[in-house]
């Protein structure tokens, strides 16, 4: 069972009234466990997104608010001490924060914002763990997850 924080529950409902919502999709993520740490590398997890898929054959298209938005937290995440708990919890809020700022300025729509709201599903869950981490161990875990997350952004979307 998962327990959500306001503020996630906040991002989560905005994103539900801003974002094409499949249940079939949101579901199938809800049953999918995590890979194994012994599965990644070093430099990130490989992010588990079945449910992902390419405009036939070519990246989604986004609006700028998102690739600009998509960069930010790429350059924050990158420049955050991930050594300690504190630094940790920190580059969580800070990509909450700037969640929050792209589902309040979407204007997207169609396929393409659909295929966002997909991967954003476990990305948000991720971030929101990462801010509320009980320790270093499980920040660093989150951590791993979101390197994952953003480094696959670039697969599907331009």
């Amino acid at each position: 069972m998962r327990i959500f924080t306001p503020g996630f529950a906040a991002i989560a409902g905005a994103a539900l009234c801003l974002i094409s919502y499949n249940p079939a999709t949101a579901a199938q993520h809800e049953h999918q466990s995590a890979p194994s740490a012994q599965e990644h590398s070093q430099h990130g997890e490989d992010a588990a997104l079945p449910a992902m898929r390419l405009d036939a054959g070519k990246k989604w298209q986004m609006d700028d608010h998102t690739r600009i938005l998509f960069k930010k937290m790429e350059s924050d995440f990158a420049q955050a001490d991930h050594s300690s708990l504190e630094g940790l919890r920190n580059i969580g809020g800070t990509l909450k924060s700037e969640l929050d700022t792209l589902i309040k300025g979407c204007t997207m729509t169609g396929d393409a914002h659909t295929m966002l709201h997909v991967y954003l599903t476990d990305y948000m869950t991720a971030v929101d763990k990462l801010a509320t981490a009980p320790t270093v161990t499980d920040g660093r875990t989150e951590a791993v997850k979101i390197k994952g997350f953003l480094d696959r952004y670039d697969d599907y979307f331009e």
